[in-house]
């Protein structure tokens, strides 16, 4: 591609919609002034123009092209051009295909956004084959984020789409049509609003608007609702970030379509930057009288001009006046060419001295006149501009030629200003001289008027009519007693082409060599637009939201208030509030004096700077409030006052009194530092005392290296970094610390840093806690940890970093601890291929745990792994998670021992368990057989007595090892009444002769191990009936809830009691011999109450028998 690397970026756009490519043409002007475009709307002028044309970067083929297919083929055949496809069918992947596969570089929508072609100027700009594109545009990036491009949540947008929608400079928002749901937004959005994307997507828009009513959430739907029904809308609103504050924006919605959804696409520009600059562009063009203009002076464009500027040269809009340019503004043909102008406006610019010269300027209407102009070198925003200061000297230049012709002189300037002057006789019988400005304003021939001098009085609305003649008449009155004054005045509005419209009108009675009055000079102004600016200004005065009122500048007192400033007073009228004076609106008990207030009013109208003060006011129902008052000069029809604009900082006042409690009595330490330098600016008393002074001001004398072990390396220019850091990307962050008491002892502190707004004022607050004795004990956990046997082995939340590990991995697996934190990965490596699934699946399901911010307890797992040396051995690994306060701080701690020896040894019990409950069972078995055969009686009654104990006996610890297995389940929340139901039912169904009492509520859930509790009350009822001395037994069992322990269960019988034997198992577990079943049951009743965390309790009952209580 030819270039001679200096020349602009010249692109072809091609599209059949001829409306279409000069709004393109438009929009890339928007986006790249620097960018020279050209436009076709034929596929053969595309192919010709990029065949001939070697200054060419790119071409934007537009899919109404006929056969734009075969376009964008013919031009990657025979030019090596970058193409861009421009297609409304995103929805039709096989034209976007086909278009990729004939040579088409990239796809963006068909459409006329400038932010979508700031990312194609991207795209071709840094095309290897475009080598002359401006170093402004080659190698940018507009990207401000980087949205996961799984993040849309209906997955309507394809590579290109996102690409568009993430590197727009502009906040993007789509909403659903219908409800108005935040559906997706790009990266800049968040940033703007100061959330992430979670956040916002699913939520409505009334997150991010303010609760006032202008801009309220239902105001938010009714303009999405308007680009659903109507159309494209665009307007001004303000957002509200998530800390609170508001900014201005401007919005356009318009409905796209993603596939067969339609959805409202917002665009969200900042334009608090505008908004600034409009202020300043009024305060410093709008507040002199002057004239003034900001100029490029290399090309003498003009970039910038005030009301004033407009109103000489009589445009009504910046943009008319920068189409006509210097050229179009200047009487060229007199030698006030662009050319000079451009000449001057260098030579400032480059020597940077000011130049003062007289120039010929022509206003819209064509009317000509003289400018003094000083053309000084300045820097705007950081660019280097010049300043035209223009005076019209127009009236100074007709007076000079006055002097050389006087008659001529009269004449010229009444038929170029466009004021109406006139001169009538004595009592407006004639017109005797009207200028033509008369036919501009009034709409009517000066012909109609000398024939007819009424017509002045016709013209008058019909309100103002009446009042019109009688002014005239006074006029006339005067003249004829002899007793003028020096000019008669009025305001009168006028009809004009069914139009009305505002003029001020002055006459001027005129003497002969008499000193009679025969002539009259009239002069009229049309003040229509000062009339409307004078509306707008009720409009806004009565309009805000804040109080104003109107002061003078020499005395203070009060001339005008709006309806704001008297509803905050509660009072009905301004003249109330005038009467009452500053001294009856204010506590003056406090200080806020009349004689105050008018000092500080004559001070802001003499320097003419404003001033912001805080004062106290009192309402007429006696209420004590607090304002922020702002007070600048102002010029209010036409006179010099004071404005003073009143906001009720009542609340904030109130905050910050809270702020004050709040800051001196929370338990942290916190420090209040400039967030450029880090310096500490305030401290709280917790502060003051943790660090050992008297006061705030004697930390504060410190500075911030006498706060701080510097020596330890926290030193201020790390601070400050931390400081930089915080306030550019508006997040919190949390460090460790030292600080250095007055004593000269060391503090470690866990400090969260954050951006804050305090008293108006960007700052960072440090929220200290102390962790001295915290970091001591880790020191001491530490130690600890590397004298037990057990691998302690700490990681963050996902398990992908190794925080800590003990010296006992090295004995347990055999691997180096060096090792493991390079890779923590390692930790999984020598399990055992055929224990993985089930050990990856634990890990997946502690990650997901600790993800969602619910994690179980503890995590249990079993595993075997395979040593370096090939050794085979078995850990058990608990697993504990700890939640930080973010997902960064979530950590595991896992504690990990070596089973091997114990699980071999419980194998080893558990065999000799079986084999001998079976060889046991089997043996009695024999023996009851062979017992019949016994000829003693007594003997052989004997025998199969102790057989069936021994029987007994074995049942009863088979029975137990099942239940002691089932306290190692996860317990499941069961109801104790239905369970001590059914116990009592067996029984009484059973051939027994006891009775049974059974006392418990309806319902008692608890969390517990069903069959332990069952078998618990199985075999407390069975010892109190086997073992009873009675015929009928009598049994009562009662279940209900216990103050302290939270369940109780107690069982009572009659019978002779537990002998202390026996009772000894029951409360303390020992046991020295079990003879039959009721000794190995009440051990377990002992062994299932301790497993289920619970408390065994054994009295005797009155009169007789014994009470047995569970608390669990």
């Amino acid at each position: 591609m030819a270039s001679d690397g200096g020349r602009r970026l010249q692109l072809l756009v091609a599209d059949g919609d001829a409306a279409f490519v000069d709004a393109t043409e438009d929009a890339i002007g928007e986006a790249y002034p620097g960018v020279d475009v050209e436009t076709v709307t034929t596929g053969e002028g595309a192919i010709r123009r990029a065949r001939n044309g070697d200054a060419l970067d790119g071409v934007l083929v537009g899919e109404t092209l006929e056969r734009p297919i075969g376009v964008i083929e013919h031009l990657d055949t025979v030019t090596d051009l970058p193409v861009v496809y421009l297609t409304d069918g995103f929805d039709d992947w096989r034209a976007v295909a086909d278009a990729v596969e004939a040579g088409a570089d990239d796809y963006f929508p068909r459409t006329t956004s400038s932010a979508q072609y700031e990312v194609v100027i991207g795209v071709l700009a840094n095309d290897p084959r475009t080598d002359s594109a401006p170093t402004d545009i080659q190698g940018e990036s507009r990207a401000s984020g980087h949205l996961e491009r799984s993040s849309v949540r209906d997955e309507s947008f394809d590579r290109t789409s996102r690409a568009v929608f993430e590197h727009v400079s502009d906040g993007l928002i789509v909403h659903d049509a219908a409800t108005g749901e935040i559906l997706d937004v790009n990266q800049r959005f968040c940033e703007l609003n100061g959330y992430d994307r979670a956040e916002l997507v699913g939520q409505d828009i009334g997150l991010v608007t303010p609760p006032d009513e202008e801009y309220s959430y239902e105001a938010a739907q009714e303009k999405i609702e308007a680009a659903r029904e109507e159309g494209p809308q665009l307007f001004e609103w303000r957002n509200q970030r998530k800390d609170g504050e508001t900014f201005p924006v401007e919005v356009h919605l318009s409905v796209v379509h993603f596939g067969d959804e339609a959805r409202v696409l917002g665009s969200v520009r900042d334009i608090s930057e505008r908004k600034q600059r409009e202020r300043e562009f009024e305060q410093i063009f709008n507040a002199v009288q002057d004239a003034i203009g900001v100029f490029d002076p290399e090309t003498l464009d003009l970039l910038d001009a005030n009301e004033a500027y407009l109103d000489m040269l009589g445009y009504e809009e910046l943009e008319s006046l920068r189409d006509a340019g210097v050229e179009g503004l200047s009487v060229a043909e007199e030698g006030y060419t662009l050319e000079r102008g451009r000449e001057i406006h260098q030579r400032v610019a480059d020597s940077g001295e000011p130049a003062v010269l007289e120039w010929r300027g022509e206003t819209k209407d064509g009317e000509r006149r003289w400018l003094e102009v000083k053309v000084a070198p300045a820097r705007i925003r950081g660019e280097s501009v010049t300043i035209a200061i223009n005076r019209d000297v127009t009236e100074r230049k007709e007076r000079e030629r006055e002097l050389r012709e006087n008659e001529r002189r009269l004449g010229l300037i009444a038929e170029h200003i466009d004021e109406i002057i006139y001169l009538a006789s004595g009592d407006y019988s004639e017109i005797l001289y009207v200028n033509p400005a008369y036919e501009e304003i009034y709409g009517r021939s000066v012909e109609e008027l000398y024939e007819d001098p009424r017509s002045f009085v016709e013209a008058a609305h019909p309100a103002d009519r009446e009042r019109y003649e009688a002014d005239v008449r006074t006029l006339i009155e005067d003249i004829e007693t002899g007793d003028t004054e020096d000019a008669y005045g009025g305001e009168y509005r006028i009809e004009r082409d069914g139009e009305v419209r505002w003029v001020t009108v002055t006459r001027f009675p005129i003497e002969d060599e008499l000193g009679t009055v025969d002539r009259i000079v009239g002069r009229v102004r049309d003040i229509t637009e000062r009339k409307r600016r004078e509306r707008e200004y009720e409009q806004i005065f009565n309009g805000v939201n804040d109080g104003v009122t109107i002061h003078d500048p020499d005395t203070g007192e009060i001339l005008d208030a709006n309806e704001t400033y008297l509803d905050i007073f509660a009072y009905d009228t301004v003249e109330t509030v005038q009467e009452l004076g500053i001294e009856g609106l204010s506590v003056t008990e406090e200080g806020y004096t009349a004689e105050r207030a008018r000092a500080l009013v004559t001070g802001v109208a003499s320097s003419g700077e404003p001033r912001t003060v805080e004062w106290r006011i009192e309402t007429a129902d006696g209420e004590q409030r607090w304002f922020e008052s702002t007070m600048a000069p102002a010029e209010i029809s036409g006179e010099t006052r004071v404005l003073a604009i009143q906001r009720d900082i009542t609340e904030r006042k109130r905050r910050e009194r809270e702020y004050e409690q709040i800051f001196n009595g929370v338990n942290d330490g916190i420090a209040i530092q400039d967030p450029e330098t880090a310096e500490v600016l305030d401290v709280n008393r917790t502060y003051v005392e943790r660090l050992g002074y008297g006061s705030a001001e004697e930390a504060l004398e410190q500075g911030y290296e006498g706060l701080t072990a510097t020596g330890a390396g926290y030193t201020k220019a790390t601070a400050r970094e931390l400081c930089h850091r915080v306030m550019e990307t508006g997040e919190p962050e949390t460090v460790e610390w030292q600080l250095e008491t007055k004593a000269g002892d060391r503090l470690w502190i866990e400090a969260t840093v954050s951006p804050a707004v305090i008293g108006g004022e960007d700052r960072i607050i440090s929220i200290q806690r102390d962790i001295t004795e915290q970091r001591q004990l880790e020191r001491r956990l530490r130690t600890i940890a590397e004298r037990i046997d057990e691998v302690v082995y700490l990681t963050n939340g996902d398990l992908s970093e190794a925080l800590y590990v003990n010296s006992a991995y090295a004995d347990v697996f055999g691997r180096s601890v060096d090792e493991l934190y390079e890779d923590p990965e390692t930790y999984f490596e020598p399990v055992v291929p055929e224990d993985r699934d089930a050990f990856e699946s634990v890990v997946a399901e502690m990650r997901d745990g600790i993800e969602s911010g619910e994690p179980a307890e503890r995590y249990e797992f079993e595993y075997r792994i395979r040593r370096p040396d090939g050794e085979v051995r078995r850990v058990e690994t608990t697993s504990y998670p700890v939640l930080g306060e973010t997902s960064d701080s979530h950590r595991y701690v896992n504690v990990t021992e070596d089973v091997t020896g114990r699980r071999a040894r419980e194998q080893r019990l558990s065999v000799l368990n079986r084999v001998l409950r079976h060889n046991v069972r089997n043996g009695l078995d024999v023996v009851l057989a062979h017992a019949d055969r016994i000829g003693d009686d007594d003997v052989r009654a004997e025998i199969r007595d102790q057989a069936r104990d021994l029987l007994e006996l074995s049942m009863k610890a088979r029975e137990a090892e099942e239940v002691m297995a089932a306290t190692t389940d996860t317990p499941d929340t069961i109801d104790l009444t239905a369970v001590a139901e059914r116990v009592v039912d067996r029984f009484q169904s059973s051939d027994h002769s006891g009775e049974i009492t059974l006392d418990c509520p309806r319902e008692l859930r608890t969390p517990s191990h069903r069959t332990v509790i069952r078998r618990v009350l199985i075999e407390l009822l069975e010892n109190a009936l086997t073992h009873s001395d009675k015929d009928t037994p009598q049994v009562e069992i009662s279940v209900r809830r216990h103050a302290k322990a939270g369940v109780e269960i107690a069982i009572a019988d009659d019978g002779p009691g537990i002998p202390e034997q026996e009772r000894q198992i029951l409360t303390n577990g020992t046991e020295t011999q079990l003879e039959h079943g009721r000794g190995i049951g009440l051990w377990f009743v002992n062994w299932a109450v301790t497993q289920l965390g619970g408390d065994l309790y054994y009295r005797p009952n009155t009169p007789e028998g014994s009470v047995v209580t569970i608390r669990l």
